[in-house]
C-alpha cells in the first residue's frame, strides 16, 4: 500500500512537470523543485504514520505465500516495464513524425515515467493478489 501511495504521488509530479515543459513551454525552476521536495517529504512523513507493525510477537515478517506473491508481482512488473519501454520507444515517432526530433532532456523524464508505471504495476498486482486470495500454490 505504501508503494502505491508513493507511485500515484510520483505520478502527480510527473504531470506536473509534463505540464511544466510541453503545455507551458518552459524548464522547472526553483519553486517546482521545492514543490516536488515539499511533496516528497508530506508523502514519506505519511509513509511513516501509516506503516503497520507486528500485531504481536508471534507474527511472523512475512511467510512463503508472501514471497510467492513478490515473485508474481516482479514478474508482472518486468513483463510491464518491456511493453512500456516499447510503448515510450513507438510513440514519440508518431507524435513527432518520422524525420522528427526529440529534445534530448525529455528521455530521462521518459524513463522516470515508465520506472514509475512499473512500481505502480508492481503495487497493484501485489495487492490484487492478496485481495484475491492467493493460496500460494504455483498455477
Amino acid at each position: 500500500m505504501i508503494n502505491l501511495i508513493g507511485a500515484l504521488f510520483n505520478i502527480g509530479i510527473v504531470m506536473l512537470l509534463f505540464t511544466r515543459i510541453v503545455i507551458l513551454k518552459s524548464l522547472p525552476g526553483i519553486p517546482d523543485a521545492v514543490l516536488v521536495f515539499v511533496v516528497c517529504g508530506i508523502a514519506g512523513v505519511a509513509c511513516i504514520l501509516f506503516y503497520r507493525k507486528k500485531q504481536s510477537a508471534v507474527e511472523v515478517e512475512s511467510d512463503e505465500r508472501d514471497s510467492l506473491i513478490k515473485k508474481r508481482a516482479v514478474m508482472v512488473s518486468f513483463v510491464s516495464t518491456f511493453l512500456f519501454l516499447a510503448i515510450a520507444s513507438i510513440v514519440p515517432g508518431f507524435i513527432v513524425g518520422g524525420g522528427g526530433s526529440i529534445p534530448v532532456f525529455l528521455l530521462p523524464i521518459i524513463n522516470v515515467c515508465v520506472l514509475v508505471l512499473a512500481m505502480l504495476v508492481y503495487s497493484v498486482a501485489v495487492l490484487v493478489q492478496y485481495y484475491t486470495g492467493s493460496k500460494g500454490e504455483k498455477s
